[in-house]
């Protein structure tokens, strides 16, 4: 689940309201577990209430995308599992050059500068966070433990 800090975060400081409606997060809810997403994570929580795109962040990481459209369209992720990786890991942004991932089988989320999934299977990250929450922490600048 999200910390206190992260939703005080999304709720007072964000800027914007980033909040999703009910009819969107029961459509997100429905998808996320129809993929088999653990509802207890906090990346569920995220994406069931928040908007998936946000761009409000370490500019130094860059933004995540619009992780549901990526799920719903597939072909994206597709292509990553083509080249051997893992279906436990889906993209958060789609952009060639960069691995920037969320593992579904513990909520963690890495970031490396290149496309070489060799190194994901060597446990070798250029960014890692325990947590999808986290990762939000470090992303909106909560926390500068990466």
């Amino acid at each position: 689940m999200l910390s206190q800090e992260v939703q005080d975060y999304l709720a007072y400081d964000l800027g914007y309201d980033a909040r999703i409606s009910t009819e969107q997060s029961n459509q997100v809810s429905k998808l996320l577990l129809e993929k088999n997403f653990d509802a207890s994570y906090s990346f569920f929580d995220y994406m069931t209430h928040y908007q998936s795109k946000c761009g409000k962040g370490k500019s130094s990481i860059g933004f995540f995308g619009d992780v549901i459209e990526l799920l719903q369209d597939g072909t994206w992720n597709q292509s990553l599992y083509n080249k051997g990786l893992s279906q436990n890991y889906i993209a958060l942004q789609q952009t060639p050059g960069w691995l920037f991932l969320y593992n579904k089988d513990d909520d963690s989320v890495i970031l490396n500068d290149d496309d070489e999934i060799e190194r994901i299977f060597n446990e070798d990250f250029d960014y890692y966070w325990p947590s999808f929450n986290h990762f939000l922490m470090y992303f909106f600048g909560l926390s500068k433990i990466k």
